[in-house]
């Protein structure tokens, strides 16, 4: 498949397909930091790691690395972003259209459906990665830790965390948006 072809597959998105409950034997091929390291240096001709280094295997890892920290950024963004008194609208925009993409075109692709979350794992699925869990909250954790909590508390913890932040924001750009409208006397 070309570069430009699987870009546009990207682009355009498909279908969330869900898969089993993965285990950690399942994400044995995840990249470490490591691989990463020594790929980059392959490629700089430091290393005399043999691999199949070719643009679509390097733009498939960018893309790996840049879905998961834009993703995990936008998490952090969504969960601390009323924080900042000039990020609230923002934030509070931004749980909308998540909670839009979770709800309302999770009637047509499963409710908890995320359009960056299925690119990433369109990326993962041509690195050859098998067995990606339901929830893109638990790949960012067992990424991280590596450990793979029950699916069960990830779900709720999520929810809970989206409600909360949600509340808060809400709360806080209401009474920001009073603020505002009284007049200085």
């Amino acid at each position: 498949m070309s570069i430009s072809s699987f870009c546009c597959r990207i682009l355009i998105g498909s279908c969330l397909q869900f898969s089993p409950r993965p285990t950690v034997s399942d994400y044995k091929n995840q990249p470490q930091f490591s691989d990463m390291f020594i790929f980059c240096l392959s490629l700089m001709g430091l290393s005399d790691f043999k691999s199949d280094v070719s643009m679509e295997n390097f733009l498939l890892h960018f893309l790996d690395w840049f879905f998961f920290i834009f993703h995990l950024a936008l998490v952090l963004f969504n969960l601390l972003g009323w924080i900042w008194k000039r990020t609230r609208v923002w934030n509070l925009a931004v749980l909308l259209i998540t909670f839009f993409s979770w709800f309302g075109l999770g009637l047509f692709y499963g409710i908890g459906f995320c359009p960056i979350t299925e690119w990433h794992w369109q990326v993962l699925r041509e690195l050859g990665r098998t067995g990606l869990p339901t929830s893109y909250i638990s790949y960012l954790i067992y990424r991280i830790t590596q450990f793979m909590p029950p699916q069960v508390i990830v779900d709720y913890a999520t929810m809970i965390g989206a409600l909360g932040a949600f509340a808060v924001s809400l709360v806080l750009n209401i009474r920001d948006w009073r603020h505002r409208r009284k007049p200085v006397h």
